[in-house]
């Protein structure tokens, strides 16, 4: 599957594509040509889910494995980054919502059973200095989470 993914450090426009491979592929369009930049491996399943940070510096991605979001035990459906790039929601079948830190990787924030059935997309609402996070499910229900994130020390 291919898709774009917005970054706003690369000048071409770039895709993003997934395969069955375990693989990320990105790639730029030039307007001519399509052209591969990096293969992106390390993924323990098929990628499902891609998100660069707005500051263009990471790519999180989560597979049906979840090796990289070890909290997790089921599939990642949907990640999300902070407008200043520092902290990374991650939503999965497994119900859970985990918020993840750049600075500080070995703590994250955990919204346990914060859909039932899977927790299916999550979206950062930031306004006036306080942070929100909206999670979905599959029960149909959208809910907002104050998130105070970990000071670093």
């Amino acid at each position: 599957m291919l898709r774009q993914v917005p970054s706003p450090h690369l000048k071409a426009l770039s895709l993003l594509e997934e395969r069955y491979d375990r693989k990320v592929r990105l790639n730029t369009w030039d307007g001519k040509s399509l052209k591969e930049t990096a293969i992106l491996e390390g993924n323990n399943g098929i990628v499902l889910a891609l998100a660069f940070s707005p500051d263009g510096k990471y790519l999180a991605s989560g597979d049906m494995i979840t090796s990289r979001w070890s909290s997790h035990t089921g599939r990642i459906n949907s990640l999300a980054w902070t407008s200043d790039s520092l902290h990374c929601a991650s939503a999965s079948l497994d119900t859970h919502v985990y918020v993840w830190s750049v600075t500080q990787l070995t703590k994250n924030i955990a919204i346990m059973n914060a859909a039932p059935g899977g927790a299916n997309a999550v979206h950062w609402l930031e306004k006036d200095g306080s942070v929100d996070l909206a999670t979905t499910g599959a029960d149909g229900c959208v809910r907002l989470w104050a998130i105070k994130f970990h000071t670093v020390p």
